[in-house]
């Protein structure tokens, strides 16, 4: 099991939104076969990582 220890939401304008930056991450971990990651949520002013 691969478990990245420090992510990073995605930022961009294809990433405006809370679902559109877990989709995009999902997609990353799944293409670099990471099975876990500790999500740093700081490209968002208020904390929306207990919706991920």
């Amino acid at each position: 099991m691969i478990i990245d220890t420090h992510v990073h939401l995605p930022i961009g304008k294809d990433c405006s939104i809370l679902c559109k930056k877990r989709e995009k991450l999902l997609q990353e971990l799944a293409r670099n076969q990471i099975d876990r990651c500790i999500v740093i949520s700081d490209s968002c002013m208020e904390s929306e990582s207990s919706e991920l």
